[in-house]
């Protein structure tokens, strides 16, 4: 079996990055798809495109991020995961994720995937577990198995 897990909202905390930089409050339910750009007045591409290297790199981990993902490892063992990630609208996105990866966890430097389209790795031996509903569907959709990771902005999902 394949694994892969998603970075931003399932192991690290782009709400609380995001509120931080800006000096906000928006409500964690609130970062999904549709309110998110709605509340920023921008579109998620232009919002994304906004996020520097030192963004990225500075995200915090989520509350449960290092379990979960040692939990990851106890059930599929760490050599069948790999870390699968949308690279970033912004040119200095996938340099600041990269960097994330060698500092928080470097034995994932080599499987880590950045790919604007997560059906690609998708296959009837892959799992992808995501905070997107969207990502989930659309791999699901593509052949591979997917888990939605519970977070206060996919919980109408749920």
């Amino acid at each position: 079996m394949k694994v892969f897990c998603d970075i931003d909202g399932v192991l690290t905390d782009f709400p609380a990055a995001f509120n931080r930089r800006y000096g906000l409050t928006i409500p964690r339910e609130d970062f999904n798809e549709t309110d998110f750009p709605m509340i920023m007045g921008q579109s998620p591409q232009e919002i994304d495109a906004g996020l520097d290297q030192e963004f990225w790199m500075d995200l915090p981990w989520m509350p449960y991020g290092r379990q979960f993902l040692g939990l990851l490892e106890s059930l599929f063992g760490a050599e069948h995961i790999c870390l699968l990630s949308f690279p970033s609208y912004s040119p200095d996105g996938p340099r600041g994720k990269i960097e994330w990866v060698r500092r928080e966890l470097p034995q994932y430097e080599m499987r880590l995937i950045l790919a604007m389209d997560k059906r690609f790795c998708a296959s009837p031996d892959a799992i992808l577990f995501d905070d997107k509903p969207r990502n989930v569907t659309e791999f699901r959709e593509a052949g591979g198995q997917s888990i939605l990771v519970p977070a206060p902005w996919n919980q109408p999902y749920l």
